[in-house]
């Protein structure tokens, strides 16, 4: 499957695009290390997946992974970004 790497800042900037060939694409809430060529600009953070949206392109589809710079301090604000996202509930 063609995945497709939509990377931002941790400040939302985008920084660009990068394609990949995977059997599995990413899910919410999980973290990607940022590809080479991409550490300076993600100041060696690791990638959030904060969303996942599919394509359909040629009779296949392909994965769009919407992934922000967050950095391991952020597994604390994990929550409230999916609540944001709508992929949970806010606690009452």
């Amino acid at each position: 499957m063609k995945i497709i790497l939509d990377i931002h800042t941790k400040n939302n900037a985008h920084i660009r695009e990068v394609t990949v060939e995977s059997t599995a694409a990413p899910r919410v809430g999980e973290y990607i290390d940022p590809p080479d060529e991409l550490l300076e600009w993600t100041q060696r953070l690791p990638l959030l997946v904060t969303a996942v949206r599919y394509r359909l392109e040629d009779g296949a589809l392909t994965a769009i992974v919407i992934c922000h710079a967050r950095g391991d301090d952020s597994t604390s604000h994990r929550l409230g970004l999916l609540q944001e996202q709508g992929w949970l509930q806010p606690i009452e």
